[in-house]
């Protein structure tokens, strides 16, 4: 039995993990069974998370910017979900776990870590094979959240999920908690800075276009509970007002010439 051992991998201690390598190779080549798709465990990698929403792509794929040079990226829908670092140590967790096991499977005997990671984060180890190569992803469905430290809800005490899901699988599946269909118009629809509970298949892609990676594709998602929404906050009518005589009688400029609408901004897929 080769050992595999996590160690503070993006940011969060955990124990050694202990892999049998001939368990991985036969589950890794075991046709799955689509008989009954209904839960996590028929499929063991898909994972059910927990956290606050963003950036969703519900009912509607959305277009990514494309990279100077390359082509246009197709739409596609997607979500991603927020995790405090302290609160969802435990969510955190599980999927670096999964991210793990299946990069041992995909890479099998390689020291495997993740570009731009901090000094020292090991994704997976190999403490018992002297001779094992040495591999760099180019990235994970697992991204910290100072990647947009612009951006509401992210920074430097979130991690995130980044999944996606191409047009030809149709939407994702979106309910309430009795797993009953949500209207997209409905007020429980899910938005970014609600919670939710979502379900991602994630896979192993290896290509020359994209390099090495972990992704999630987005499968499922349930409303959890209201939160406060992400983007502009409410303007505060007492500051911008303070010290105006709003009794008095003053001449009034013209009104401004309404502006043409422009048509919507693509979504930069790194907001994803």
């Amino acid at each position: 039995m080769k050992k595999i051992s996590t160690n503070k991998t993006f940011g969060v201690d955990s124990p050694p993990i202990v892999w049998n390598f001939n368990l991985l190779h036969n589950a890794a080549n075991r046709e799955p069974d689509t008989t009954n798709m209904s839960t996590p465990a028929q499929d063991p990698n898909v994972i059910v998370l927990s956290g606050r929403c963003s950036f969703p792509a519900l009912d509607k794929p959305k277009q990514f910017k494309s990279k100077p040079g390359e082509s246009p990226k197709p739409p596609k829908f997607g979500l991603s979900v927020l995790f405090d670092k302290k609160a969802g140590a435990g969510e955190i967790k599980r999927l670096r776990d999964l991210i793990a096991r299946l990069a041992a499977e995909k890479w099998k005997d390689k020291i495997i870590t993740i570009k731009g990671a901090p000094e020292g984060d090991i994704l997976v180890d190999q403490p018992n094979n002297p001779k094992a190569g040495y591999l760099v992803l180019a990235g994970t469905c697992l991204r910290n959240g100072m990647e947009k430290v612009d951006k509401d809800g992210y920074g430097p005490g979130v991690m995130f999920i980044a999944s996606s899901r191409s047009v030809d699988k149709g939407p994702p599946r979106v309910c309430d908690k009795t797993k009953l269909p949500i209207n997209a118009a409905s007020e429980n629809y899910p938005y970014a800075g609600c919670y939710v509970k979502a379900s991602f298949r994630l896979w192993c892609q290896d290509d020359a276009e994209n390099g090495k990676r972990v992704n999630a594709e987005l499968r499922a998602v349930i409303f959890d509970k209201h939160g406060e929404p992400f983007g502009a906050a409410p303007v505060d009518v007492d500051s911008d007002f303070a010290g105006v005589d709003l009794d008095a009688d003053e001449e009034t400029a013209p009104a401004a010439k309404p502006t043409p609408k422009s048509a919507p901004k693509a979504i930069d897929i790194d907001d994803m």
